[in-house]
């Protein structure tokens, strides 16, 4: 158990830092960074909320552990609370990087520096009660949340510097954190403190959904987010029909449930500026937990509510959006793409998602109508360079130039048999045309680079034209043979059969080069 660690273990809400500085206390070493460097592996401040190497940290304990990696991440890290602004790929590459991580410089920014204070907060009230129950004070997360500097259980301010002498409480450098309820610098105990009782009743229901974040074990990502948002948004009648978000209405509907100077308090605001309501809200855009908390407390009144009870009835002809990642149609890429622009179609009635995807650059619509769903290429893969040359196309396999041919000769060319194939009826057209020019043979559809054979007959075409030149001059030399078939050909054959270019070409010979004109 992590009793062999710190006394007592950790305790609930408990900030890492305070387990590492306890840690470091005990052991009676004088240099933080060294405590740092022995249980983690790398030097680390007071000031890393995300240190990396837990999993090393939690491994490193003598005898029967009794602490899990998950859990100690959800009790003691800001994770919980951070993950409605993460992908499901982004908080598992988080995870990996929390449990063990051998870059030094690595860092881990998830948007901690918008949401926890700069500054060590305590609640003098807190910390008075944790000293005498388990005879040590320790850091909070839940008083560690940006603009909101108060702690709901006692409803008073919370304190980062001694009101007497108007030091910090603690050390940035990870020198010094509060272990007794007194000012580390003049001795002022907390008892002898003014208390300030406040009656902040926006800011204590925004904690108690803090709270309940950081308890919160069920999965939750920005997907999830984004189509709660959006769910509620529709049963508010706050989108419109092409998809977007109807701003006007939606700040109006935010005034009516907050007061300005309630907002303000928090440091948020209606008006046009850093942290303010808007669109950008909704779409998880803005980094702020604030700003998603009230957005939660907005549709479903509390972040509780919002998160666990059933979604509202939608009186909505516009169809929900599945935000899960989708794969890149260009058979040669599969990249996963997140996100997409939606556009409607008045006059066919139908919902357009259109995705680019972020490695091949093509551009494609998931169209959705009554009678079927389709796709189509908008912009066609685009050629990159990236230590070598790599083109991407949309590849098609034998069984689909099979299936064109069957379509053709079923219904001949029409615009459905073009949509089942998923192609343009131009690409269509063309390939029939080839097909007819060929005596309707399928194979001088191999030819073609989409087709997922054209490598392997491409290599046999070529390795046939080098047996012949080879038999027809049995002492040409390598160079020789390149330069009768090609820099081109051979640099083909290199890539895609390199064993049967070595096997079956001269062997590398340095020397003079004969012209082509001595040799057949």
């Amino acid at each position: 158990m992590l009793q062999h660690f710190v006394t007592p273990p950790p305790l609930p809400d408990e900030d890492i830092r305070s387990i590492i500085f306890r840690y470091h206390k005990e052991s009676g070493s004088q240099n933080f960074i060294k405590t740092a460097r022995k249980i983690l592996g790398k030097d680390t401040g007071l000031n890393a909320l995300f240190t990396t190497n837990i999993g090393k940290f939690l491994n490193a304990i003598p005898g029967k552990n009794s602490y899990d990696f998950t859990n100690f991440i959800f009790d003691h890290t800001y994770l919980p609370i951070f993950r409605i602004f993460l992908s499901r790929v982004k908080q598992k590459s988080v995870l990996e990087m929390l449990y063990v991580c051998n870059e030094s410089n690595s860092q881990i920014q998830i948007g901690q520096t918008s949401n926890i204070s700069t500054e060590i907060n305590y609640c003098p009230l807190c910390s008075i009660e944790d000293y005498y129950t388990n005879g040590v004070c320790y850091i909070h997360r839940i008083h560690q949340i940006k603009d909101l500097n108060m702690c709901y259980k006692h409803k008073i301010d919370l304190l980062s510097k001694c009101t007497k002498c108007n030091k910090s409480f603690a050390n940035k450098k990870g020198t010094e954190l509060l272990t007794t309820p007194q000012c580390n610098n003049c001795g002022t105990k907390f008892e002898k403190y003014a208390f300030h009782v406040k009656g902040d009743e926006l800011k204590s229901n925004v904690l108690q959904d803090i709270e309940f974040l950081l308890a919160y074990k069920d999965e939750i990502n920005c997907e999830i987010m984004k189509g709660l948002n959006f769910h509620y948004a529709l049963a508010n009648d706050l989108v419109l029909k092409k998809g977007a978000f109807k701003e006007k209405e939606y700040i109006e509907y935010l005034n009516s449930q907050f007061e300005e100077e309630k907002l303000a308090s928090v440091n948020i605001s209606t008006s046009s500026s850093v942290r303010a309501f808007s669109l950008n809200s909704l779409g998880l855009k803005q980094w702020s937990v604030i700003l998603q908390i009230l957005n939660m407390r907005l549709f479903a009144g509390s972040a509780e509510a919002f998160l666990t009870r059933p979604l509202p009835i939608i009186a909505s002809n516009i169809p929900l959006v599945d935000e899960t990642p989708i794969e890149c149609h260009n058979p040669s890429c599969l990249s996963l793409i997140n996100g997409f622009k939606r556009t409607y179609d008045p006059k066919a009635k139908s919902y357009d998602q259109i995705y680019t995807c972020p490695v091949c650059g093509i551009i494609f619509s998931s169209k959705r109508s009554k009678r079927f769903n389709s796709v189509v290429i908008i912009q066609k893969p685009l050629i990159q360079r990236n230590g070598e040359k790599r083109v991407f196309y949309p590849k098609r396999t034998r069984e689909w130039f099979v299936r064109l041919v069957q379509l053709y000769d079923q219904s001949g060319i029409s615009k459905n048999n073009a949509i089942e194939l998923g192609c343009s009826l131009e690409t269509f057209k063309k390939y029939i045309k080839m097909y007819h020019q060929n005596n309707e043979d399928l194979i001088c559809f191999t030819s073609l680079r989409i087709n997922t054979d054209y490598i392997k007959c491409r290599c046999e075409e070529i390795e046939k034209q080098v047996i012949e030149v080879k038999k027809s001059n049995p002492n040409i030399t390598r160079n020789q043979l390149l330069d009768v078939i090609g820099k081109a050909q051979y640099d083909f054959l290199i890539k895609y059969d390199y064993e049967w270019t070595e096997a079956n070409f001269p062997k590398r010979v340095s020397g003079y080069r004969l012209p082509l004109a001595e040799f057949q």
